[in-house]
This record gives structure tokens, C-alpha cells and sequence, in this order.
């Protein structure tokens, strides 16, 4: 009779155990396929920016998928060291600023400025400018073309 009772006790703790970890598995199935439908939208939307505002063509676009993940892996890694020398590597001899944006927490902030010194890369700060002319938080035309003075004016030295 224990015997029974104690093997009745093990299947209903295996029966359980199946359905939790049944359970678990298809919320982090659902999770992914999620995580998967938002990175392809932001992909998306990066392409289509790109297209439009930047003038890039379809015949970039391969390119574009091959390094994309890169930069995006390299964005959100570790101190961002990792993404700066990708693009050294990748594009030797590109010259490379740094444009911190004035919506940033002031924690990404002053580590966007240490990497840019570690690589000896000229930055341009942005936080605290006004930039008038926005359309929602990005920058119209106009809005454009006075932050590039910046960028020109405070970067010259490090120009061709």
C-alpha cells in the first residue's frame, strides 16, 4: 500500500513537473517569435529610413543585411568598444565621429565620451543643444543641416 501511495505521489509530481516545464517552454517560444517580429520591424524600418532619407539603393541592401546585426550585436554589447573596432576593421582608414544625442541618459552619455577617447575619436555633444525644427524627436532639413555645421565646426581638424 505505500508502495502505491508513494508511486502515485512520484507520477503526479512527474505530471506536474511535464505541464510546468510545457508551459515555460511555449511562453519562451512565444517570447522569441515576439523578440523576432520586432527585430524585423526595427530592420525594416532602419531599411526604409535608410532608403529615403539617406538616398541608399537596392543594390545595398545585401550589404546591409550582412552587417546589421553586427552593429545592431555590437550597439547593445558590452562597452561598445567591440562595434567601433568592427567599422575600423571593416572600413580601414574610414574616419569616424561620434555624435552623442541630447536624449541619452547621462550615464550613456559619459561612456560614449570615454570610448571616444580611448579610440582617439573626435565626438560632438548634442546634449543640452536646442535644435529647433524637429519632427517628434528627429531632426527636420533644416534642423540637419545646422547640426552638420556643428559637427564641421567642431571636427575640421579631424576632416580630409
Amino acid at each position: 500500500m505505500i508502495t502505491l501511495i508513494v508511486s502515485a505521489v512520484v507520477l503526479v509530481t512527474l505530471v506536474g513537473m511535464y505541464f510546468t516545464y510545457n508551459n515555460r517552454e511555449v511562453s519562451l517560444r512565444k517570447e522569441a517569435e515576439a523578440q523576432k517580429g520586432k527585430i524585423e520591424s526595427v530592420y525594416d524600418t532602419m531599411w526604409k529610413t535608410l532608403k529615403q532619407e539617406a538616398g541608399v539603393t537596392e543594390q545595398y541592401r545585401k550589404t546591409f543585411e550582412e552587417i546589421y546585426p553586427k552593429l545592431i550585436a555590437g550597439r547593445y554589447s558590452g562597452d561598445g568598444k567591440e562595434l567601433i573596432k568592427m567599422i575600423q576593421n571593416r572600413y580601414e582608414g574610414v574616419q569616424i565621429i561620434i555624435i552623442i544625442g541630447d536624449r541619452l541618459s547621462t550615464d550613456y552619455e559619459k561612456a560614449t565620451i570615454a570610448i571616444a577617447k580611448h579610440f582617439g575619436l573626435p565626438y560632438v555633444n548634442f546634449v543640452g543643444v536646442t535644435i529647433d525644427k524637429c519632427s517628434g524627436s528627429h531632426p527636420t532639413a533644416p534642423a540637419f543641416d545646422k547640426m552638420a555645421s556643428m559637427i564641421y565646426e567642431q571636427c575640421i581638424d579631424y576632416l580630409p
